[in-house]
């Protein structure tokens, strides 16, 4: 994980400052490099947190022609071996490739990067297929700024679109972006039939094996037993269980594992229920549950470390600033809701068993994309009686189609303030491929009650691996209920409400201005690699 800020305005003006956010996500190097193109100036200021390869490797990566920021992690696409550094063989990669569009497009994994071409007066940028690195851009004719993070107040702040890599050119004026779109969206494997679920349980067992060994077997010291090298954030929901236990099957014997559950003093569940614990949240009991059944039960030989984060509401006052900054340019209070617990939990400061801790893991393994792919929101099943499969599938597909719209650069950018990097396995591409060829009979099964027909591929599994139906069959609870994060200040409160501090009245205009390029640039949308229409095209 690293920090990227990269800046390009006329050689006659002064740079803007570094921004100390960049430097918290990335504590193990950092490097700025300020230089002149013509009438331009760029300014590429990049920060390091290392967790691949032997040595650390200083960002930007220059030659006569290229400087790369590259902010990710490569689990397939380039020739390197399981423990070789990834920015060095992408780089090395784009030195000898014709099309350096080429070389991002056949890459998976999670990343953000801009790569500048001084040959061509180019700048090249983008974020995955499912934009699960946080790139933020402001662009006018006169400035372009691509960063990993903005302050609160920047104007015509957008996420970049995740639907291809874009270039803008460095001509007397800095032009429009053009979209290249993505080169590798086809060739999704189709099952033609409906089955039954334990005819696919193996296979996709092993898709997710294969999931989470690319993201945890690359991690350096990953065999020393003597720390957690790796954290879930861990509700005791079925997304997190889930990733426990392949966690367990993937992870070299004896190495621990850190459950983080994050719990929030909320004054007014706390004024209306003055006798019981602040901190016994839904989360915390149903975490508890869970992390008593993986030690017990279903991974006994494993040291699971259950991290009680007791945030006081106090320290939530404290904190909400910060985080308000970190997370711009997403502007909503379920935005804050999520987010400020997001951050907490990746702090990793709270109690294993009632003495104090702090997490030393550097990667943090959530859930984000298991209830899109498999039927877990409760429009999925409104969708159902209203429409039946059609409407099921109709609703999924879209579900499945704007993932990298959504939330996953703001989850990046609050997470990485603490020089730690999000990992998300449901949004492997492999194991997404795998997941949209299957029927979706076997997936979510909504003729069951709520709990035990959404997301049944996933349950069964679990059941599969020793956890009791109280865990296996638990209704879906969103981390800001679970956790008490939601309507911290007033119970009018609505997700979709503004922040009122991220408000920007008098920059709406150029705002409008930069969406309407991007929505004018025809592009391909997630639509392309799983096509859950086609691919669930028989009702068995």
């Amino acid at each position: 994980m690293c920090g990227i800020d990269f800046e390009v305005i006329p050689s006659t003006n002064s740079h803007s400052e570094c921004l100390e956010s960049i430097r918290r996500r990335g504590p193990d190097a950092e490097q700025k490099i300020v230089e002149v193109l013509g009438s331009w100036s760029t300014r590429m200021h990049s920060t390091v947190l290392h967790l691949r390869g032997g040595e650390c490797v200083t960002q930007p990566l220059v030659n006569e022609r290229f400087a790369l920021l590259w902010n990710g992690e490569a689990y397939d696409g380039l020739e390197m071996g399981r423990y070789d550094n990834d920015t060095s063989a992408l780089f090395h990669a784009i030195t000898i490739a014709q099309s350096a569009s080429e070389i991002f497009s056949a890459i998976r994994g999670e990343y953000a990067f801009v790569l500048l071409d001084r040959q061509d007066r180019a700048i090249y940028y983008g974020r995955d297929v499912f934009g699960r690195r946080s790139l933020v851009q402001q662009l006018s004719s006169t400035y372009l700024r691509l960063t990993s993070a903005v302050p609160a107040q920047a104007k015509n702040a957008i996420e970049v679109p995740a639907t291809g890599i874009w270039t803008v050119r460095l001509s007397d004026e800095l032009a429009s972006p053009v979209l290249i779109p993505w080169s590798h969206l086809n060739g999704i494997p189709r099952i033609s039939r409906a089955g039954e679920i334990e005819s696919v349980l193996n296979s996709t067992i092993q898709e997710f094996e294969g999931s989470l060994g690319r993201r945890l077997l690359n991690i350096p010291h990953i065999k020393d037993a003597s720390t957690a090298h790796v954290a879930i954030l861990f509700s005791g929901g079925i997304d997190s269980v889930i990733l426990a236990a392949i966690a367990d099957r993937v992870l070299p014997p004896g190495v621990p594992v850190d459950l983080i559950n994050v719990a929030f003093e909320n004054r007014r569940f706390v004024s209306n229920n003055p006798t019981t614990d602040p901190y016994s949240v839904p989360d915390r009991v149903s975490g508890m549950v869970g992390w008593e059944e993986l030690q017990n039960k279903v991974a006994p030989n494993r040291r699971w470390n259950f991290v009680k984060v007791n945030v006081p509401a106090i320290e939530y006052d404290e904190w909400k600033p910060h985080v308000l900054q970190l997370i711009c340019p997403s502007d909503t209070i379920m935005d804050l809701s999520i987010a400020i617990a997001l951050w907490f939990a990746a702090r990793g400061v709270g109690l294993v068993e009632n003495i104090p801790y702090q997490s030393t893991a550097k990667v943090l393994l959530l859930g984000m994309g298991a209830d899109e792919q498999l039927g877990g929101y409760s429009r999925h099943r409104s969708a159902f009686e209203r429409g039946g499969r059609e409407a099921l599938l109709e609703e999924m597909q879209m579900e499945l189609d704007r993932i990298a719209h959504r939330n996953l650069g703001r989850d990046d950018r609050v997470i990485s303030d603490h020089g730690k990097e999000a990992r998300f396995p449901f949004l492997d591409e492999q194991l997404v491929s795998h997941l949209s060829s299957l029927p979706v009979e076997l997936k979510c099964d909504f003729s069951k009650p709520r709990g035990s027909g959404e997301k049944i591929l996933i349950r069964r599994m679990a059941q599969h691996f020793g956890f009791s139906d109280q865990v296996a069959l638990l209704p879906k609870r969103a981390i800001q209920f679970g956790a008490k994060t939601a309507k911290m200040e007033s119970s009018s409160e609505r997700g979709d409400f503004k922040l009122p501090i991220l408000k920007y009245p008098d920059n709406q205009s150029a705002l409008s201005q930069i969406l309407e390029i991007y929505l004018q640039v025809p592009g391909q949308s997630i639509h392309s690699i799983t096509n859950i229409r086609e691919l669930s095209s028989s009702p068995g």
